[in-house]
């Protein structure tokens, strides 16, 4: 497993990428209900509608989904862009970067997108992965936290994966200072990454699933780093990767890497083995779930990080959880 990680890259081919109708943009929630969730949905959209009426009439406003918090009012206006330092698990300081969306109000509650570098990576190469121009291309509003990796042993500058590793007090870290500096949808926390960053996602899934609602892992596979997992409730997943090498997997990992990572999540979530087409070719979503469960593996597709389409593609499908 050491040699492994100390072989990951950060770097990618653009020229590689297979591009398969990423244009397309799907709902989860309108296309998997139960005949169950899908009478409850009716149900709850005729009374929302009756609920429209009656405040119309009234002369107030409509109640959202997820109600702004009344501590938020004191929030001003920020900088689009803020370099940060907090503690890690260590007693060091790292540094991070928060990045705002071009549409937003300081009082209202916001989801923050966390994005992991490979090895040897730093900020800006988190940020040419482009989660920070899909929430504006959405026209959405959002907050995007990208931390700076610290040398890990002798495998390079990356992440440490353990529970009880000095990272994960660092993730804890970042996610308090936004909660002092920001308005934190604290319901709509998603972390993503590539290469060792993606096994730190997954690491996080499962020492801090319970605090974020989905992830999206980019061509990492590592999730035997902790044997067992503390979290009691997994996120959702869109896991992508390649396998230009066949069997031999992308390059990065072995094939039966990443089908291990998928057999993680599908067992976290309690996933069948059965699955249904999922938007854009070849991905698939696997049945029975208790969360989405959604595995994308391009065949000639070697060792790289997602590309803007595809930022926009997961930024979509987090915004289908409910």
């Amino acid at each position: 497993m050491q040699s492994a990680v100390q072989s990951r890259v950060s770097g990618f081919n653009a020229n590689e990428f297979v591009n398969a109708d990423s244009q397309t943009r799907y709902d989860y929630t309108s296309k998997h209900m139960t005949p169950f969730q899908a009478r409850v949905s009716a149900l709850l959209l005729i009374a929302s509608c009756v609920c429209v009426l009656v405040v119309a009439c009234a002369g107030t406003s409509p109640i959202i989904q997820n109600p702004t918090p009344s501590s938020c009012s004191n929030f001003k206006d920020p900088a689009k862009l803020e370099n940060a330092t907090v503690k890690d698990g260590d007693k060091r300081n790292r540094d991070f970067q928060v990045l705002i969306s071009q549409k937003f109000d300081p009082k209202r509650s916001t989801p923050v997108v966390f994005v992991f570098h490979g090895n040897g990576g730093n900020i800006d190469t988190s940020k040419s992965f482009g989660f920070q121009d899909a929430i504006n291309t959405a026209g959405d509003q959002g907050i995007v936290v990208i931390p700076q990796g610290n040398q890990f042993e002798n495998f390079g500058i990356g992440w440490n994966q353990h529970a009880n590793g000095y990272d994960m007090p660092f993730f804890d870290a970042m996610l308090t200072y936004l909660e002092q500096h920001y308005c934190v949808d604290k319901t709509r926390i998603f972390s993503t990454g590539f290469s060792w960053g993606a096994d730190m996602t997954n690491a996080l899934a499962c020492a801090r699933g319970d605090q974020l609602r989905g992830v999206a892992p980019f061509s990492g596979a590592e999730t035997d780093y902790n044997p067992t997992c503390s979290t009691k409730k997994y996120p959702a997943v869109r896991f992508r990767y390649g396998s230009v090498l066949g069997d031999k997997g992308d390059g990065g990992y072995t094939l039966k890497e990443f089908q291990d990572t998928t057999l993680f999540y599908r067992k976290a979530h309690n996933c069948s083995t059965a699955s249904d087409p999922f938007p854009p070719v070849p991905c698939i979503l696997y049945q029975g779930c208790g969360q989405p469960v959604v595995e994308c593996r391009f065949v000639n597709m070697g060792h790289q990080g997602p590309a803007s389409d595809e930022a926009l593609d997961v930024w979509e499908f987090w915004k289908s959880l409910i």
